[in-house]
């Protein structure tokens, strides 16, 4: 018999896929690895905008804490119209038409403060007074009307009043502004000229701790400093030598 004898060069070429222990790389998917690169290269990208986000940005302060303001409150009111209960009235002054009344005739050195009952203890404070002034009546004084804080010896601690107002059609007087302790004699006293107005007037002087404002309408003068504590007080109208009317006064305090 006639063995058959075969080539290695004729035997067929094995494909690697046969080729134990051998693998087909080029034949694997790839998807899977360009997935997770995407997902990897937005996550750097959105990294990478939040760090330049965060750097480009002004640095953010913290809001102020908000202070809230004190609301001044009424601690004392009255418009006469249910009579004068807790007032003493002085020689000079009566109550009628539901208002106090002055005619004009308290003069120094015999005029006494009208004492409004009410003690002030706080530090912030506010006193108005609504007054009218009726005539200057003509006798020689120094004609003056106002509101002041008087101490328990009845010495006053600050006076905001019209002046020496002068008979006539204008009644031209001075409005003035006083502290008794103050860095100089020239810090206690401002002044400046005033005409007195026959209409209803608001006289409000405004104590803030050492600080005195005194406003004799919609016209105020400057603020004075003290070098004592402006309270407690005892807060009293003043009336010289002028008929005028009360018809309300407010005190308030924060």
């Amino acid at each position: 018999m006639r063995e058959s004898v075969v080539s290695e060069d004729s035997a067929p070429e094995a494909h690697p896929s046969q080729v134990p222990g051998k693998t087909n790389r080029a034949s694997q998917p790839r998807r899977p690895l360009i997935v997770a690169g995407g997902i990897l290269a937005l996550v750097i990208a959105i990294l990478l905008t939040l760090v330049i986000h965060a750097i480009t940005q002004p640095a953010a302060h913290p809001a102020a804490a908000a202070t809230a303001t004190p609301v001044p409150k009424v601690v004392y009111q009255t418009d006469f119209s249910q009579g004068i209960s807790g007032w003493t009235l002085p020689p000079h002054w009566k109550y009628a038409n539901g208002q106090l009344e002055n005619d004009g005739y308290g003069s120094d050195p015999l005029f006494v403060p009208l004492m409004i009952p009410y003690y002030i203890t706080q530090q912030n404070y506010t006193v108005s007074v609504d007054f009218t002034v009726e005539s200057v009546p003509n006798y020689r004084a120094c004609h003056s009307y106002g509101i002041e804080g008087l101490d328990n010896g009845g010495t006053a601690q600050w006076v905001g009043y019209i002046q020496c107002v002068r008979q006539g059609v204008a009644n031209a007087g001075f409005s003035e502004i006083y502290v008794a302790h103050a860095d100089s004699m020239n810090d206690s006293l401002f002044q400046e000229d005033y005409t007195v107005s026959h209409d209803l007037t608001t006289f409000t002087a405004t104590v803030q701790g050492e600080n005195l404002g005194f406003c004799p309408g919609n016209s105020c003068l400057n603020n004075l400093n003290s070098t004592t504590p402006l309270w407690p007080v005892h807060p009293a109208i003043i009336d010289v030598g002028v008929q005028l009317t009360v018809t309300k006064v407010v005190i308030t305090a924060s």
